[in-house]
């Protein structure tokens, strides 16, 4: 199979095969469709945070993945070859403010100013400008938890702004005891369990809307590095790259950075829907006029004398 993989700390992306992964018996093999950027690829790639995010060299990128189950393990009775899944193993910035203002709280967000009507439009109450103020000196009341997606210095800052027995929840580096201690305040870091229940609970909330996704842009596998570039300029420093200077113009909107997977069967089968929607459906027929289609995209042409 075709892989992203990073051979160094700092070192430059490489697409080339690597043996297909074998499972065990309680595992699934998931042909990957779709999957994301995330800034957490980018700091583990640098190797600024390898003492507590550690990586296994070489290394293949991706936190978030889409795709169809390919094989199933023995004991595995959940899923069947041809289920559509999906899954994430790090945290969620967009779906954090969503979920807390799901559940009732009221939800201060930073975030640059381009991204505060986005931020808002998902269910913040107030967004801070981190580009033009510090949050610990414009928010005048304290808050009872701090969801810290940042590290070093913001979350020492994070402090400051909790209530006395408030929580600090860190997705990207431990918490300080000493400080917590100090500020009378539970200070932890968060890892994900791996939960089906929870994960059909989310995607029962996006197909009805309470839960919505933000794709900013769709690139290729093959123009990770492009993709990786312009995750980048927001974080100074990460993976070797320069952070987008004052005032520059923004090269991309708020939303998820996703790399496509392309097949020849996904391409087949993307055609032949648009074939079929082109025809016009026919009552009654649906399926078999999307099969007619797939059967001519993939029909060998013949020979003529």
């Amino acid at each position: 199979m075709k892989a992203i993989r990073l051979l160094e700390y700092g070192g430059p992306l490489v697409f080339n095969d690597v043996p297909t992964p074998r499972i065990a018996r309680d595992e699934i093999l998931v042909k990957t469709r779709s999957t994301a950027i995330n800034h957490l690829d980018l700091v583990e790639a640098s190797g600024t945070a390898r003492q507590i995010l550690p990586i296994d060299l070489p290394w293949i990128p991706g936190h978030e993945f889409s795709g169809v189950v390919e094989q199933i393990g023995s004991d595995v009775a959940a899923f069947a070859p041809g289920d559509a899944v999906f899954g994430t193993t790090s945290g969620m910035g967009a779906y954090a403010v969503q979920l807390a203002s799901h559940a009732g709280a009221t939800v201060i967000a930073t975030a640059s100013g381009d991204d505060e009507a986005y931020v808002k439009s998902i269910g913040a109450t107030r967004v801070i400008n981190y580009r033009e103020a510090q949050f610990e000196k414009v928010l005048r009341e304290k808050v009872d938890v701090v969801f810290d997606l940042i590290g070093g210095d913001t979350q020492k800052r994070s402090f400051l702004v909790l209530k006395e027995g408030g929580y600090l929840v860190s997705a990207v580096q431990p918490v300080s005891q000493e400080e917590a201690a100090k500020h009378r305040v539970t200070g932890a870091m968060m890892r994900l369990v791996p939960s089906g229940d929870v994960l059909g609970s989310i995607a029962r909330m996006l197909e009805e809307g309470t839960l919505r996704p933000d794709v900013a842009t769709v690139y290729p596998l093959e123009e990770v590095a492009q993709a990786w570039k312009d995750i980048a300029e927001n974080l100074p420093g990460a993976h070797g790259m320069s952070p987008r200077a004052p005032g520059a113009a923004r090269t991309q909107s708020h939303g998820k950075i996703v790399l496509r997977v392309a097949s020849h069967e996904h391409d087949i089968r993307t055609r032949a829907h648009e074939l079929y929607l082109a025809r016009g459906a026919q009552p009654g027929r649906a399926l078999e006029d999307w099969l007619q289609a797939e059967r001519e995209l993939t029909a060998k042409p013949r020979r003529t004398n």
